[in-house]
C-alpha cells in the first residue's frame, strides 16, 4: 500500500517528460571552431584564423589598447586576459562562452567572471578597432571590480549602465564623435536634453551608449581624465549620489543642469535652431509608420521602395512601400515568417532590386552565415537563397544593371573584399585582394563600373583612425581609382547619379552628416544638404541614401528620436561648392567643446601604429580546463530537537571552460541529516551542432505519518518490573532515494527548430524509520528510534523524442506574435510501463496593440500500466481555468454535477483547446494603452475547454447524454484575467473565471503562478 502511496512522487515528472527545455530559442553550433592560442604580453587570443598574421595584427591593436587604457585606469593585467576572437558575427552568435542569443547588433561581450572578451572581426578595421578598444574597457572595469579593495562584481550594481557603457564608448572614440554629436543636436532641437535622473529611469529614450559617453566627455573635460578612475572606483563602492558630492562637489541637479548648459550655448552660438530641417517630403504616410525607418532601397522605377522597421514592435524586419501612396504593401521578410531564417542582417545592409523590379535582394542569417536571399516582391516569397561557399559573410548586395551579375562586400578571414555572384554560371569572382576594406559597393548605370568606400587611403598614409574614401573599381580592367578628398572624416554610402557622370555620398567632414556630390570628370565636390542633425542609420555605416533612374532620392534624416524617410528630386537639392580639403570637427566635439582638461585619452586616441616584438607573441596549446563560473546558495538552516540536530541548505555551482564548449552544473543540496542529503551532477558539450549531456542524481523524497494509540510500556520500579498504561506517539519518516542517470541530445536546425531527444534508468529503493515518543499523563517519559521494513526497491526507464519550434516574440507578460509547438513521443519502462504521447500547438496573431492566441493541447499515456499511476488533472492551473478547487468544494458539499466531478476531470488522458484575447494594459507607450515604467500588465480575456478520459471511455458533448459509468464530458469556462511580469521574470496572473459546466458556483476567483502559454 505504501509503494502505491508514493508512486506519484516518482512519475509525477513523467506527465512531462523530463527535457532539456520545453520552449525557447536555438543557439546552435553550425560550424565546430578548432580554435588556437596566441598569447602576447598582456592577452591570450583563442582564434582559429588561417592567417596567423592577421592574428598577430589583432594582438597587436589589442596591446595599443592596453596602453591606452592602463594608462586611464593606473591598473595592470598580471596574467594574460582572454581574448575569443570570431572571423565574422555569424560565427561570434554560435560562441558557447556568452549564455543566450546575440543579437544582430551586439558588437563584442565581456563576462566578468572569466574577464573573456568575446567579439568578431568587423567588415571595416575602424569598427572592429571600436568594438576592440569598448570590450577592453570592460575587461579593466571588471579587473578593477575585482581586485580593488572592499569591491567585487556585486559593486557594478552600483554603477548605472550608462556609465559602464558611456565609459567604454568614450576611451574607445574620444571625445570627437560625429555620431553621438548627432544624437545631443537633436535633444537641443527638440528640447528633450536628459536630466542624471532620466537617463536611470528612460533608457529606452536615452540609449545608455550615446548618453554615457557624453556624459564621461564632460567630466574629464571639465576635471581631466585624471578623474576617470577615481570616479569610477568611488561610485562602485558608494554610488553616484556620493561620487558626486565627495568628488565633483555637486549633485544631481545641478550637475545635469550644468551639462545642458554647455550643450545649449555652443548650439545657441551656431545657431542650430535656425538650420534647415529636411529636404523634401515624408515618405512614409501610415498612422504607424514606426520610429526606426531604416536602410532604404528604391524599386529601379521608382515605384515602390524596400526598407527595414520596427513597426510591428517586436523586431526590425523588412517591409515593401508604395511610393505614390506612401502605405506599406507587405511585409517581405521576419524570421518568424521564415523559421529557417535565426536573423535579418539589418545594421549595415540594403536591399538591392533586380533590373525589372521583381526580385530583391537581401542579407539573412542562415546556417550560421550572412548570406544573400533573393525575394519575389509580389509574393512576398523567398525565391532563391544563395550559399556562397568561398565567402564566410557578405554585406550590402547591389543588382547589376544588365541583371546578371550580383555585387556585394564579402569577409573572409578577417578581411574584406568585393565579389560578384554571376546568375547564370552560379560562380563568384573575388574583384579585390587586398588588406584594405571595401564596402557599400554600387553600379554605374552602364553596369562598367562599381563605386565603394575603402579605408585604403588611410592605411596607405599610416593613420590611426581608419576613416573611408571613395573608390571606382573598373570592371574591364579590374583597376581602382582612390578618390582622396576630406581628409580623416569618413566618406561613405556612394552612389552613382542616374547619368552616371557623379557620385553621391555621405560625410561627416563638418561634423554633421550631409550628402554631398562629386562630379567625376571635373572633380569638383558639392554640398547637397546642411541639416541640423544628419542623414544616418543606426550605426555610422548603416546605408541611409538610395536612388531611382529617375533621381529621386530617398535619405534616412534623424529627428525627435527617430529614424525617418524622406524623398526629394536630385534637381531640388540646392548646391554648395566645397573645398576638398575643408575638414573641422567642431560640431562633433561632445561638450564643453571649448573648454578641454581631457588631453591623455584625446592623445592617445590619435595614436600612429607601433610595432609589436616579434618575440613578444607564443603560440600555445589549446588547454581545455574547467573553472568556477558561478557558484551559488539556497540559504541554510540548522534546527535542534530532541531526535537530534538537521541542517537543511543547499550550494549549486557552475563550471565551464574558457570557450563555453563543455559545462559542467552540480548541486548538492540537505534537508535534516545526513541521509537527507542529495546531489546532481549535469554534464553538456556544445561543442559540435550536435549537444549532448549526461546526468548523474542523488535525490531523496522525505514523507511520513503520524499516529497516536494506547498501550503499555516495561518500566522497572524498585526492582519490580511493570507495565505502565502510556499513550504512544508515532511518527514514521520515509524516505525514498532516487539514483539515477540519463543522457540528453539536441539537434538544432536553426534557431527556431530543433530535435531532442532523451533516455534515462533510475533505481528506487525506501528506507523507513520510527520514532515513538511515550506520555504518561501527559508527560513525555520515554523515546525510541528504530528502522522498520520499507517495500522493496523498483526501477524505472525512460525516453523521450520530440520535435520543438519556437520563433515566437515576448509581449509584456507572454508571448505575443509567431507559433510554438512541442510534438512529443515518449516511452517508460520498468516497475511502470507504457507510453506517452505530447502534442502542444501555439499561435499567436498580432494586431496592434492586441494579440489574439490559440492552442490545441493534448497529452496521453497509452498501454501498459497507463492506468495504474497518478491520473492526469484536467483542473491544472494552466489548463482550464475555474476547475482546480473541486476537489476541496466536493469535500465541502459534496458534488454539485457529474461534469465537475473528479471523476470526470481526471484521466489517463487529457485534450484542451484554450483562446484569448490579449490586451496589453501597462506597459511602455509604444505598445502598451497606458504607459508605465513601473510594472508591465496584459488584461486578458479567455475561453478554456477540455477533457479527460481513460482508455475505453466514451465521449458524449453534454452532461445529460451520459448513459454508463465512464462516460466523459467535456467541460468549458470562460473569464478574465490579468498578468503582471514581475521582475521580468515571474508572471502572477489572478483571475476570475465562469467555470460553465459547476452547478455548486457562478463564478470563481483564482491565482495562476505559471509561465503565459
Amino acid at each position: 500500500m505504501k509503494k502505491w502511496l508514493f508512486v506519484w512522487v516518482v512519475v509525477a515528472g513523467f506527465a512531462l517528460p523530463s527535457q532539456a527545455q520545453y520552449f525557447g530559442k536555438n543557439k546552435v553550433r553550425y560550424t565546430p571552431f578548432h580554435f588556437r592560442v596566441l598569447q602576447s604580453p598582456h592577452f591570450e587570443l583563442y582564434h582559429y584564423l588561417q592567417d596567423s598574421s592577421r592574428a598577430a595584427d589583432f594582438l597587436q591593436s589589442a596591446e595599443q589598447w592596453y596602453a591606452i587604457h592602463q594608462m586611464v585606469f593606473a591598473d595592470t593585467f598580471h596574467t594574460p586576459n582572454p581574448v575569443i576572437l570570431y572571423s565574422h558575427h555569424g560565427d561570434f552568435q554560435q560562441t558557447g562562452a556568452i549564455s543566450g542569443l546575440i543579437d544582430v547588433g551586439t558588437g563584442g561581450v565581456t563576462e566578468g567572471l572569466k574577464n573573456r572578451v568575446v567579439m568578431p572581426l568587423m567588415f571595416t578595421r575602424q569598427e572592429t578597432e571600436h568594438v576592440l578598444g569598448h570590450e577592453l574597457v570592460h575587461a579593466f572595469q571588471y579587473h578593477i571590480l575585482k581586485n580593488e579593495d572592499s569591491l567585487s562584481l556585486q559593486s557594478i550594481q552600483n554603477l548605472p549602465l550608462w556609465m559602464v557603457e558611456g565609459l567604454a564608448e568614450y576611451l574607445s572614440l574620444g571625445r570627437i564623435d560625429p555620431h553621438t554629436a548627432l544624437w545631443m543636436r537633436d535633444t537641443y532641437i527638440h528640447d528633450y536634453f536628459p536630466t542624471l535622473d532620466d537617463l536611470d529611469r528612460k533608457p529606452h529614450i536615452y540609449f545608455p551608449y550615446r548618453y554615457g559617453q557624453s556624459f564621461w566627455a564632460l567630466i574629464a573635460g571639465l576635471w581631466g581624465d585624471e578623474i576617470i578612475r577615481p570616479f569610477f572606483v568611488y561610485t562602485a563602492r558608494y554610488g553616484l549620489d556620493a561620487a558626486l558630492q565627495d568628488l565633483l562637489s555637486t549633485d544631481r541637479q545641478a550637475f545635469s543642469k550644468l551639462w545642458k548648459e554647455y550643450y545649449h550655448e555652443y548650439y545657441a552660438s551656431i545657431r542650430l535652431k535656425e538650420m534647415h530641417g529636411a529636404m523634401g517630403d515624408s515618405v512614409l504616410r501610415d498612422k504607424r509608420p514606426g520610429r526606426m525607418q531604416l536602410s532604404p532601397s528604391l524599386s529601379p522605377d521608382g515605384r515602390y521602395m524596400a526598407y527595414l522597421s520596427e513597426r510591428d514592435l517586436f523586431s526590425i524586419d523588412l517591409f515593401l512601400v508604395d511610393m505614390q501612396s506612401g502605405k506599406v504593401i507587405r511585409r517581405l521578410l521576419s524570421t518568424d515568417k521564415e523559421g529557417h531564417i535565426d536573423a535579418l542582417s539589418y545594421l549595415e545592409t540594403a536591399g538591392s532590386w533586380s533590373p525589372d523590379g521583381r526580385l530583391l535582394a537581401f542579407v539573412v542569417y542562415v546556417k550560421g552565415k550572412p548570406q544573400p536571399v533573393i525575394i519575389d516582391v509580389q509574393s512576398g516569397k523567398i525565391k532563391e537563397q544563395l550559399f556562397l561557399k568561398d565567402v564566410e559573410a557578405v554585406n550590402h548586395p547591389a543588382w547589376s544593371p544588365d541583371g546578371r551579375l550580383l555585387a556585394f562586400s564579402g569577409l573572409r578571414q578577417g578581411q574584406s573584399d568585393l565579389y560578384v555572384y554571376d546568375f547564370q554560371t552560379k560562380e563568384v569572382r573575388r574583384l579585390t585582394n587586398d588588406r584594405a576594406a571595401q564596402i557599400q559597393p554600387a553600379w554605374s548605370p552602364d553596369g562598367r563600373q562599381l563605386v565603394f568606400a575603402t579605408d585604403a587611403v588611410a592605411l596607405s598614409k599610416g593613420y590611426a583612425h581608419a576613416g573611408l574614401n571613395i573608390g571606382i573599381y573598373d570592371m574591364g580592367s579590374g583597376s581602382i581609382r582612390l578618390l582622396d578628398f576630406f581628409p580623416g572624416a569618413d566618406n561613405v554610402n556612394p552612389l552613382f547619379s542616374p547619368d552616371g557622370q557623379s557620385i553621391l555620398f555621405l560625410s561627416n567632414r563638418d561634423g554633421f552628416r550631409n550628402l554631398y556630390c562629386y562630379e567625376i570628370v571635373s572633380g569638383n565636390l558639392e554640398q547637397l544638404t546642411q541639416l541640423p542633425t544628419g542623414i544616418t542609420g543606426v550605426t555610422a555605416l548603416s546605408p541611409a541614401i538610395t536612388i531611382d533612374r529617375q533621381g529621386q532620392v530617398v535619405y534616412v534624416y534623424y529627428e525627435n528620436k527617430g529614424y525617418r524617410l524622406y524623398r526629394a528630386s536630385l534637381d531640388d537639392f540646392p548646391r554648395k561648392a566645397v573645398n576638398p580639403e575643408a575638414v573641422d570637427f567642431t560640431a562633433a566635439t561632445l561638450a564643453p567643446v571649448f573648454v578641454n582638461k581631457s588631453r591623455v585619452v584625446s592623445r592617445l586616441i590619435a595614436r600612429h601604429a607601433v610595432q609589436l616584438p616579434a618575440d613578444s607573441l607564443h603560440a600555445k596549446p589549446l588547454q581545455r580546463r574547467f573553472q568556477l563560473s558561478y557558484i551559488g546558495n539556497t540559504g541554510i538552516g540548522i534546527s535542534t530537537s530532541r531526535w537530534g540536530t538537521g541542517v537543511a541548505g543547499g550550494v549549486v555551482m557552475l563550471f565551464s571552460d574558457i570557450l563555453g564548449d563543455h559545462h559542467v552544473f552540480a548541486s548538492l543540496g540537505l534537508n535534516g541529516d545526513i541521509l537527507d542529503a542529495g546531489g546532481s551532477v549535469f554534464y553538456l558539450n556544445q561543442s559540435r551542432r550536435l549537444n549532448w549531456g549526461i546526468q548523474l542524481s542523488h535525490i531523496p523524497y522525505r514523507f511520513g505519518s503520524v499516529g497516536i494509540f494506547g498501550d503499555t510500556l516495561a518500566v522497572s520500579v524498585n526492582g519490580q518490573n511493570s507495565l505502565l498504561p502510556v499513550d504512544v506517539v508515532q511518527y514514521d519518516l520515509g524516505r525514498l532515494f532516487e539514483e539515477k542517470i540519463g543522457g540528453l541530445l539536441a539537434y538544432p536546425l536553426s534557431r527556431s527548430l530543433r530535435w531532442e531527444a532523451g533516455l534515462s534508468y533510475a533505481r528506487y529503493h525506501y528506507n523507513i524509520q520510527r520514532f515513538r515518543t511515550y506520555y504518561y499523563f501527559g508527560q513525555p517519559i520515554a523515546q525510541s528510534k528504530e528502522n522498520i521494513d520499507a517495500p522493496p526497491g523498483f526501477n524505472l526507464y525512460s525516453g523521450y523524442l520530440a520535435y520543438v519550434g519556437d520563433n515566437s516574440f515576448y509581449g509584456l507578460a507572454s508571448p505575443a506574435r509567431g507559433w510554438r509547438y512541442r510534438f512529443e513521443w515518449g516511452f517508460n519502462a520498468g516497475e511502470f510501463e507504457y507510453q506517452s504521447a505530447l502534442l502542444d500547438y501555439r499561435r499567436y496573431w498580432f494586431v496592434r496593440p492586441f494579440t489574439f492566441a490559440l492552442r490545441a493541447y493534448h497529452l496521453g499515456r497509452y498501454g501498459g500500466d497507463s492506468e495504474r499511476i497518478t491520473p492526469l488533472y484536467l483542473g491544472f492551473p494552466g489548463l482550464v481555468h475555474g476547475y482546480d478547487n473541486i476537489a476541496y468544494q466536493n469535500y465541502l458539499q459534496g458534488s454539485s454535477n457529474y461534469a465537475a466531478s473528479v471523476e470526470n476531470l481526471y484521466g489517463s488522458r487529457l485534450a484542451v483547446v484554450n483562446a484569448e484575447w490579449r490586451i496589453p494594459l501597462l506597459g511602455p507607450r509604444s505598445f502598451a494603452l497606458i504607459g508605465s515604467n513601473f510594472l508591465p500588465a496584459e488584461l486578458n480575456l479567455f475561453f478554456d475547454g477540455g477533457i479527460a478520459w481513460n482508455e475505453g471511455n466514451r465521449w458524449v458533448g453534454k452532461e445529460e447524454e451520459v448513459q454508463q459509468a465512464g462516460d466523459r464530458v467535456p467541460v468549458w469556462s470562460t473569464g478574465i484575467s490579468i498578468r503582471f511580469a514581475l521582475f521580468g521574470q515571474i508572471v502572477l496572473e489572478p483571475y476570475y473565471a465562469f467555470a460553465l459546466q459547476r452547478s455548486d458556483i457562478t463564478g470563481t476567483f483564482g491565482f495562476n503562478l505559471l509561465p503565459a502559454w
